[in-house]
């Protein structure tokens, strides 16, 4: 039995190792404890306890993993520019905002410190790096609650300023690399954040000291650090469990001399637990992505150099405890050679995994504990390990042709002493079979494409979907003026080796012609050719615009001429109209056929003039006293194919003109309702007449036939359809 903190826990030691991953347990727990806490271990058999506590270290690292460490003696110099340190390597940046100055701290000897100081004025300085370099067990970019055991930060850190003016943090993971984002999310350890001499652990949803900071473990009522002089050496351990979301914060005050390394366990001074432990999963899912961690001072309007913080011999551990529970699925394979495979699988949970393959489905469940070497040439029989990493791919060779293999994954934690602790469990096309392809054929090659098509130019492709079984040589396009092309039609090498979709471009086509193309692939089999496929080149474009562009009202009240001067090139003229002096409407596409009525945008298409060397054309159907506006585009085709197409980009000036009121007929004869004879206004229909001043001069309120007498003159005559202009002589 173990009583700690007044509670009891009941222990059974089977072995050597399982004590001391218990010893450890109580070193990591109450290596913490103050003078006046009491630790009471009472332990059944102790006789055998005594020979196992004898001959064994209690060594409070033996079941961790350090999974980064820094101790800032890489740069001896001043820290004037970013730098590498750390293991693995972490390259520190100085922030987006900082204004103080970041230098390297000689401690004594070669021990050196990262050191932040003020500048004179009000601000902060802070340093950040990128944690996604840290390994598995411990990535908080894949969220901490996704770890498989406890982890712990360790660091050093000395403050200089006797206010809490004078703030410093620990970024432990945020989600901006910019600490003064009002955006970033993360967890710090404060020093001085609202009294001075006292830690907090507190989260942070609008940047590391922005204006919304909530404690998850908040400062003491007393202090931390009892000197007066508020610059002691200290040590802070802080850890997270992630299968509670427990976070504890312990801190130990080295005193005014040196710094003592944080994890090693000391007499005096000792760690003590600061407040309680206290539950908090609000920024430990993968979505939160604390993939940056970094150091903060931040300091009062009377900061100088001389005020400053130190920080020291950083670490984080991690130790798991149990096996991923998600299994690695979704097993497939691709490419699939004679000899050669890749495997593809979706990954677990597990920080690593093994792949084993067999040519059965046989497979011995891994033992806990034992971490295999892999080799992805397989020996020719029997299971075989060919892949161990954080990976979810690998290619293996050494296969038989026609020869069906099984595969198996297995997802792993590190536990005690780097050790692994596997999850056995099937999933989801795990385990699988592939068969390897049989004799060499030639590759199959599918989908042929043409884009980007111009008079002389285009980008022809294709898609390789099996290399039939070796490698790939060579690969390309080709095209000829007729159908049945060849090996030795237009040849192209693209110069990839690779199955897929792959593209080539090609130049001195005729225009205005039907090319037939098509894809090729090469192996040590032969050659294939991908099914046939054709399309138009455009014309070659009209090299001039259209020159003058006019139009002028017709002889009627509802027609418009056109005329223009012929555009080099051109093997006819399209032409859009908007009602208004604006012009209106989009340009036409290339190897896009239209009809009259098509609408382009805010315009409509009036004529299609299908010779190049014709000059005008007679827009009718218009609407009378109304402004029409025209832009005309010359065009280049075969005459029989729109994917011919080529559309003209040397604009005319736009033509802009009115259709008049019109003039009525002097026909007594003729059937219209409004017409002069004899030098009288003949009107079969209810109109008002006006003179050219506007004023009314007659009226006719019904449909009957009626003459009238008017001076001679110009006049309007409206109607309930028709505005009319007419003379009587």
């Amino acid at each position: 039995m173990i009583f700690i903190d007044n509670q009891c826990y009941s222990i059974y030691v089977c072995n050597i190792k399982s004590l001391a991953l218990i010893l450890n347990l109580m070193n990591m727990k109450k290596n913490y404890f103050t003078s006046h806490e009491l630790l009471v271990v009472k332990i059944r058999y102790c006789f055998f306890a005594m020979i196992l506590l004898a001959v064994l270290p209690i060594n409070i690292m033996k079941a961790q993993t350090t999974v980064f460490t820094d101790d800032f003696n890489a740069n001896l110099t001043n820290y004037t520019s970013p730098s590498a340190g750390g293991t693995p390597k972490a390259s520190y940046t100085t922030g987006s905002g900082s204004n103080g100055a970041v230098t390297y701290r000689l401690w004594a000897g070669s021990d050196y410190g990262l050191q932040i100081a003020g500048s004179g004025t009000a601000g902060n300085s802070f340093v950040y790096y990128d944690n996604s370099i840290y390994t598995y067990p411990y990535n908080a970019s894949t969220g901490l609650h996704a770890s498989t055991g406890l982890i712990t930060w360790y660091f050093n850190f000395r403050n200089y300023g006797n206010s809490a003016t004078y703030k410093s943090a620990v970024i432990l993971g945020s989600s901006s690399n910019d600490f003064n984002s009002a955006t970033g999310t993360g967890y710090a350890v404060y020093y001085n954040k609202t009294t001075t001499r006292r830690f907090s652990l507190a989260k942070y949803s609008a940047g590391v000291y922005g204006a919304s900071i909530t404690d998850v473990i908040p400062e003491l009522s007393t202090d931390d650090l009892p000197s007066a002089s508020n610059n002691d050496y200290c040590s802070v351990i802080v850890t997270y469990d992630p299968s509670t979301n427990n976070w504890s914060m312990f801190v130990r005050d080295d005193g005014v001399a040196a710094f003592n390394l944080p994890w090693t366990t000391l007499t005096t001074p000792v760690f003590v637990q600061h407040g309680s432990t206290v539950p908090d999963a609000t920024y430990t899912t993968g979505t939160d992505n604390l993939k940056f961690s970094g150091y903060y001072y931040k300091y009062s309007t009377g900061g100088s150099s001389s005020y400053k913080a130190t920080f020291d011999n950083f670490k984080i551990t991690q130790v798991a405890t149990a096996a991923p529970t998600i299994q690695s699925n979704s097993l497939v394979f691709s490419p699939i050679a004679i000899t050669t495979l890749t495997a593809n699988w979706t990954n677990g949970n597990g920080g690593k995994r093994i792949v084993v393959m067999n040519n059965s489905n046989s497979f011995t469940l891994p033992t806990n504990g034992v971490e295999p070497t892999a080799n992805p040439v397989y020996g020719g029989s029997g299971e075989q390990v060919v892949y161990n990493g954080t990976g979810n791919s690998v290619n293996i060779s050494g296969l038989t042709a026609s020869t069906q293999y099984w595969f198996r994954i297995y997802d792993y934690s590190y536990g005690a002493s780097f050790s692994p602790i596997y999850q056995t469990s099937t999933s989801t096309d795990n385990p699988n079979n592939v068969t390897t392809l049989g004799a060499v054929v030639i590759p199959t090659v599918s989908s042929p494409t043409a884009t980007s098509i111009t008079n002389n130019t285009v980008i022809l492709g294709g898609n390789i979907t099996s290399d039939g079984g070796a490698a790939i040589t060579d690969r390309g396009t080709l095209w000829k003026t007729s159908s049945g092309v060849t090996i030795s039609d237009n040849f192209l090498s693209e110069g990839g080796t690779t199955t897929g979709v792959f593209t080539s471009a090609r130049t001195g086509l005729p225009s205005k012609t039907l090319i037939y193309y098509t894809a090729y692939a090469t192996n040590s089999a032969g050659t294939a050719l991908s099914t046939e496929a054709s399309f138009y080149t455009k014309a070659d474009a009209p090299t001039t615009s259209s020159g003058t562009f006019a139009a002028v009202s017709g002889s009627d009240n509802s027609s418009m001429i056109l005329s223009w001067t012929t555009a080099t090139g051109a093997d006819g003229y399209f032409i859009i109209q908007r009602v208004g002096a604006v012009a209106g409407g989009t340009a036409p596409t290339n190897g896009v056929g239209y009809t009259v009525g098509n609408i382009l945008g805010t315009g409509t298409v009036m004529a299609i003039v299908t010779s190049g060397t014709t000059t005008t054309t007679t827009i009718t159907g218009l609407a009378s006293n109304t402004q029409y506006t025209y832009r005309i585009y010359p065009f280049a085709w075969d005459g029989t194919n729109a994917a011919t197409l080529n559309y003209g980009t040397a604009a005319s000036p736009d033509a802009t003109g009115t259709t008049s009121l019109g003039t009525a007929v002097n026909n007594i004869n003729s059937d219209i309702k409004l017409f002069v004879s004899n030098g009288k206004l003949i009107l079969s229909e209810a109109a008002d007449v006006y003179n050219t001043s506007g004023i009314k001069v007659a009226s006719v309120k019904s449909n009957q036939y009626t003459e009238l007498s008017l001076r001679r003159g110009v006049y309007i005559v409206k109607t309930a359809t028709s505005t009319q202009k007419i003379i009587i002589p």
